[in-house]
This record gives C-alpha cells, sequence and structure tokens, in this order.
C-alpha cells in the first residue's frame, strides 16, 4: 500500500484511507481504544493536582477544606470538560494547541524542577549536591591535574 498522494489529499488522514482496508480498520480502532483510555488517567490526574493545590491554599490561609469532596470533585470534571470543549470549538487549528501544550510540558520537564532546586537550596535545604561536588568534580579535577603533573617535560 502506497501512503504518496496523487493530488486529491483529503483533510483528515484517516479519509485517505478505504473503509474496507482491514490494517486501518485495526488502526483507527486502536486510536479510539487509545483515547478512549488515557481521558480518564488524565481527567483523574489533573483533577488531584487541582483538588490538592485548592486544599494547600487554603491551608495557607487558615481556612482548612477536606480533600476529595464529591461536589469539588464534580465541579473540577465539569470545568475540565468544558474549558476542553470550548479550545476544540474555537480553535482554528490543533496545531495551536499542541504548541501551547508543549510548551507548557516543557516548562513541566525542564524550568520547574530546576527552579524548584534552586528555590530550595536559598531556603537552606541540603540536597546533597554540594557533597557530591565536593567529591566528584572536584577529586576528578585535582586528579586529573595531578596526574598530568608528572608527564609534563622541562
Amino acid at each position: 500500500v502506497s501512503t504518496q498522494s496523487t493530488g486529491d489529499v483529503k483533510p483528515d488522514i484517516l479519509l485517505d484511507y478505504s473503509s474496507k482496508d482491514g490494517l486501518m480498520t485495526v488502526a483507527r480502532a486502536a486510536i479510539s481504544v487509545s483515547v478512549i483510555g488515557g481521558c480518564p488517567i488524565f481527567a483523574f490526574l489533573g483533577r488531584g493536582g487541582i483538588d490538592d493545590t485548592i486544599v494547600q491554599i487554603s491551608e495557607k490561609y487558615n481556612r482548612p477544606i477536606e480533600r476529595n469532596t464529591e461536589r469539588r470533585r464534580v465541579i473540577i470534571l465539569l470545568i475540565w470538560h468544558f474549558l476542553g470543549l470550548s479550545i476544540a470549538i474555537l480553535t482554528s487549528s490543533f496545531g495551536i494547541v499542541l504548541q501551547f501544550v508543549g510548551s507548557i510540558a516543557a516548562l513541566f520537564m525542564l524550568f520547574f524542577p530546576g527552579y524548584i532546586v534552586w528555590v530550595e537550596s536559598r531556603n537552606g535545604a541540603n540536597w546533597g549536591y554540594k557533597q557530591w561536588y565536593q567529591r566528584r568534580v572536584r577529586g576528578t579535577s585535582s586528579l586529573t591535574f595531578s596526574s598530568t603533573t608528572p608527564l609534563k617535560m622541562d
């Protein structure tokens, strides 16, 4: 089966393949199972993160509230659902959404861990980095310099 088009390209890539093609039917079913199975996981993780943030903010202002109440879970999921629905309706291209989500993912993977380590080290947290640095990096560099010193000729 060739995937090269002769000029008649449909806007949806799945429409370029015949509905009688068994392999494509299996692929469509696999994508459907993946989406249906993945959405609850993302919703529960997102809901848990938002709920924990609400509880921590309320504890910061000395107004402790109970975690995971049913009312708050339903409200968070409804907001989550309608926010996703409105993004899907209002954006003209899914590429815009992917770029935004990619930038958020980059922040979570690259920026925030380093920022947290920096803030905690300024607050006096001992991450063991200074001891590791002194033993490994300084020890290695001094070993390197001491081992090359006798090799120098006059």
